[in-house]
């Protein structure tokens, strides 16, 4: 028994060597994700963020903390197919490692912003996924289109058409909520009066002198009421309140592309293809998420001493691999002005 005993503590001893002995780590393929252009650390995993991909790699500590399993390995595993230069994940997670930083924030506060927008930024790009491949098979159909002179035609179709359309429905909703997440972070659960309406609310009354934050807000409970009404069309179709995903479609005199029609007080999409309609909810919801970041980032990081510090867009975005629209400035000099930091 003691033998045993001894055997198990040696195998520990010798993981724990092994584990805090120096490694290297190879992240995917560099000929097809791109160079690595910046690495966020979350509880989950070191995440590297490449150009057209991205990884998450895991210390045997998060795996087997306990030395449960002494032979446990370091592990990476590709997290995304999409990295900084889709727009997705630079105007989300490249945007909110910038500004929600440990130089500004405490550590908690970072990590649970992060977290939200991770998981933001996992249903946008789930969402344009199918898009995108929506936008394969419209192409790939078309080219064989044909118009019989016989007064007859056969609809061509992309097939499982309110599959695509509920499941492009449910990532939205889910992004919306990933949203909603990272305002709580900083302004606590405002449900009331209701989910986006409540943090409208908060921030009409916490930041009245930030009035284009106010409107921001606004904008953002209208767009959260569109997708929850999109959702109910959904799961609780009514005379009211209906969505159809339409495939390829002869009406008044013409051929029609694939589509949705929705019937909604909250909604105000006319019949509309439907390719085009989720590349507007992908834009929204990307600009929100964005535009979230940086009013959160803005009215919530404190000064250095007397000097101020605010959020603004950056004079170098686009030039040297640099990949985020805004960044912090600092206000120094008599009279003060701004001068970017960092």
């Amino acid at each position: 028994m003691a033998s045993e005993e001894n055997h198990k503590s040696s195998q520990k001893c010798l993981a724990r060597i092994k584990r805090d002995s120096a490694f290297s780590m190879r992240l995917g393929d560099p000929e097809r994700d791109g160079k690595i252009v910046q690495m966020v650390a979350l509880p989950d995993g070191l995440y590297s963020v490449a150009e057209r991909a991205i990884y998450r790699a895991v210390l045997a500590d998060n795996i087997d903390p306990d030395f449960s399993h002494p032979n446990t390995p370091h592990v990476n595993q590709k997290f995304a197919g999409a990295g900084a230069d889709n727009p997705i994940v630079s105007q989300t997670l490249l945007q909110a490692a910038h500004l929600f930083s440990s130089q500004h924030f405490d550590e908690l506060t970072c990590e649970q912003a992060l977290k939200s927008v991770v998981a933001g930024m996992q249903e946008l790009l789930g969402a344009e996924d199918i898009l995108l491949k929506l936008q394969r098979d419209l192409k790939s159909t078309e080219v064989d289109l044909l118009n019989h002179h016989d007064g007859t035609m056969a609809l061509p179709s992309v097939g499982d058409i309110e599959v695509r359309g509920k499941a492009f429905i449910q990532r939205a909703e889910h992004a919306l909520q990933a949203l909603y997440q990272l305002a709580v972070v900083f302004f606590d659960d405002n449900r009331k009066p209701g989910f986006f309406d409540g943090v409208a609310q908060h921030v009409r009354t916490n930041f009245s002198d930030h009035p284009e934050f106010v409107v921001f807000a606004d904008s953002l409970a209208k767009l959260a009421k569109l997708i929850r009404g999109l959702r109910h069309s959904i799961e609780h179709r009514n005379p009211n309140q209906q969505l159809d995903f339409l495939d390829y479609h002869f009406d008044a005199g013409r051929l029609h592309r694939p589509g949705m029609r929705v019937v909604h007080p909250d909604v105000p999409f006319e019949p509309t293809p439907l390719d085009v309609f989720m590349k507007i909810i992908i834009a929204d919801l990307l600009e929100a998420f964005e535009s979230l970041i940086v009013f959160l980032a803005a009215v919530h990081v404190t000064s250095f001493g007397k000097l101020k510090v605010t959020v603004g867009r950056h004079p170098r975005f686009g030039e040297n691999d640099v990949r985020v629209k805004f960044t912090y400035f600092i206000a120094m000099g008599d009279p003060p002005r701004w001068h970017l930091l960092g």
